[in-house]
């Protein structure tokens, strides 16, 4: 009985959390995060806000969470689970998968750009992706390169994320497959 209650509890806050989030990524379609309220995102969820800080400390935090989950998924359905996979392959796939995320789902465009650095969901998912590079990241060749990898990692994040926003800027005409020889050829090119 009490498994059957507990999971009626994680069914609820799971919904909570699906509706709090979708109410965020509809108004930031509408205006920036910043001038986004904790009311506005509980009204348009109709979450009472005192739920809202039951879970979450700030709208801030409630990004962070959804951007979490996202990065979640995004490693359990597409990164390679080789460990052995060589640091630039690992970046293309990072890339593709970015890409046909944004091809797929314009709204989550916001997740590269934002006008505010600190907090912002660019520098969230920059934080993220390079946290991903490293965990994946052959430390060997970084000490073969005199550099430290926590460098070569934000050099590879900073790539990814700024080449996929100016992409999309650029209204994504370029295809996928075009777009990956050209990282390809870049990163390839700074080992040189």
């Amino acid at each position: 009985m009490d498994n059957l209650r507990n999971k009626k509890v994680d069914l609820r806050i799971k919904r909570t959390y699906k509706l709090l989030l979708d109410a965020l990524a509809s108004l930031i379609e509408e205006q920036p995060i910043e001038k986004i309220t904790v009311t506005d995102i509980c009204d348009k969820a109709m979450v009472h806000r005192t739920t809202f800080y039951k879970h979450f400390e700030d709208k801030y935090h409630l990004l962070r969470y959804g951007i979490m989950e996202f990065q979640k998924l995004f490693n359990e359905e597409t990164l390679s689970k080789d460990q052995d996979i060589c640091l630039i392959d690992h970046c293309l796939t990072i890339f593709n998968n970015l890409l046909c995320l944004l091809l797929n789902n314009k709204k989550l465009h916001i997740l590269v750009s934002s006008t505010r650095l600190e907090d912002s969901i660019g520098s969230i998912f920059f934080d993220l992706v390079t946290k991903d590079i490293l965990d994946k990241m052959d430390k060997k060749n970084a000490q073969q390169k005199g550099m430290p990898s926590s460098f070569i990692a934000s050099f590879y994040a900073g790539a990814i994320i700024s080449v996929a926003k100016w992409w999309f800027d650029e209204g994504m005409n370029i295809p996928i497959e075009d777009m990956l020889e050209y990282m390809n050829a870049q990163l390839r090119h700074s080992l040189n």
